[in-house]
C-alpha cells in the first residue's frame, strides 16, 4: 500500500516537472522570437535629433533715395551688393542733359572689373559715340575723337544724346549675377559739370533696384562704395 502511494506521488511530480519545462521552453521561444515568425527582429533605431531652426535670410529693402557719396572709396570697405546683373546710369530731366562716360568700371568682391567688353546700350547715341566705348577696358578720362577702329568707331567715350523732356540712360549687361563692391566713373575731360546729379542704379536680373548712388561733384574720377 505504501509503495503504491509513493509511486503515485512520484508520477504526479513527474507530470508537474514536465509541465514546468514546457512552460519555460515556450517563454524562452517567446523572448527570442517575439514576432512569431522564427526571426530575430532588428533593433529599433533611436529617434533622430530635431532639425535645427531655420534662420530666415534678411531681405534687402528696395532703396528709394540715392546714396550721396563724396566720390572717394574706402580702402577697407567690405560691404557689397549681391545679385547684380545690370548697371544703369540715368541723368535727370534738365537742359543740356547729355550723359557722358569715358569709362565705367564695375568691380566685384575680388576687385575684378566685370563690365569689360560686356553688352552695353543707351537711350540714344550721339554723333557716333556708342555705349560700348565706356566698357572697352581703357580706364582713363578721355575726350574727343580718335582714329577709327575696325568697326569704324572714332569716339573716345560714350555719349548719350540729350533729352530735356526725358531721362537719358546708359546701361551695361553683366550677363551673369555678381556681388558688386565698387563702381568707378571716369568723367569726360573738360565737361565734367554735366555729370552732377547722375544716378547709378544696380539692378537684378528682373530689373529690381538693388542700389542707387548719386554723382555729387565734378571729380574726374568718382568712386562709389556699393553699401
Amino acid at each position: 500500500m505504501e509503495t503504491k502511494r509513493i509511486t503515485s506521488i512520484i508520477f504526479v511530480l513527474a507530470i508537474l516537472i514536465n509541465v514546468q519545462s514546457l512552460s519555460l521552453e515556450k517563454s524562452s521561444k517567446s523572448l527570442r522570437c517575439p514576432n512569431g515568425n522564427g526571426s530575430v527582429p532588428a533593433p529599433i533605431a533611436p529617434p533622430a535629433p530635431p532639425a535645427p531652426p531655420v534662420t530666415p535670410v534678411p531681405v534687402r529693402p528696395t532703396p528709394t533715395t540715392p546714396v550721396k557719396g563724396d566720390g572717394n572709396c574706402k580702402a577697407n570697405e567690405t560691404r557689397f551688393v549681391s545679385g547684380v546683373r545690370y548697371v544703369r546710369v540715368v541723368i535727370p530731366k534738365r537742359p543740356d542733359n547729355y550723359l557722358q562716360i569715358s569709362q565705367l568700371v564695375v568691380k566685384d568682391v575680388n576687385g575684378v572689373n566685370v563690365a569689360v567688353k560686356k553688352p552695353a546700350s543707351e537711350s540714344k547715341i550721339w554723333s557716333g559715340c556708342p555705349a560700348k566705348v565706356a566698357v572697352d577696358g581703357v580706364a582713363a578720362n578721355r575726350d574727343g575723337r580718335r582714329a577709327p577702329d575696325a568697326e569704324g568707331i572714332n569716339c573716345n567715350l560714350a555719349i548719350v544724346d540729350a533729352d530735356p523732356s526725358g531721362q537719358p540712360w546708359w546701361e551695361v549687361n553683366l550677363v551673369e549675377d555678381y556681388s558688386i563692391k565698387q563702381i568707378i566713373y571716369y568723367n569726360r575731360i573738360g565737361w565734367s559739370y554735366r555729370s552732377i546729379g547722375m544716378i547709378v542704379q544696380l539692378l537684378d536680373s528682373s530689373r529690381n533696384v538693388l542700389g542707387l548712388y548719386e554723382i555729387t561733384n565734378t571729380n574726374q574720377i568718382f568712386c562709389i562704395d556699393t553699401i
